[in-house]
């Protein structure tokens, strides 16, 4: 399985994170909306990934942390998890996205999609 971080925080700011918190060699790369000068939920930022992977969006799964999150990965056509973690409600009309309170919610995703 290949991980990537996509997020709007620049690369140094990810990598320095990914340092601190004792991940560094656990991601392929880390992704940052600065390369297409748009946040997400906007679809240039989640387009990133496939660029980054050289795959369709069918073949990337996208684990996301925030109601917000999820429903644009979802829109922009990603398989979806959403780690729920604080039971936040979703976004209003959001597409259906697999939830679940912990990570065990992503490891469905990866069995879907492989």
């Amino acid at each position: 399985m290949r991980l990537a971080l996509l997020s709007n925080l620049s690369q140094p700011t990810q990598r320095a994170n990914i340092r601190r918190n004792g991940l560094d060699g656990l991601f392929e790369t880390a992704l940052s909306t600065d390369l297409v000068r748009a946040f997400k939920p906007a679809p240039a930022a989640y387009a990133l990934a496939m660029s980054a992977f050289g795959l369709p969006k069918r073949d990337i799964g996208f684990a996301a942390f925030a109601p917000w999150d999820a429903a644009g990965a979802a829109w922009f056509g990603y398989p979806t998890a959403w780690v729920n973690r604080q039971a936040q409600p979703a976004e209003p009309d959001a597409p259906a996205v697999l939830i679940g309170r912990d990570l065990n919610i992503v490891l469905q995703l990866a069995r879907r999609t492989v």
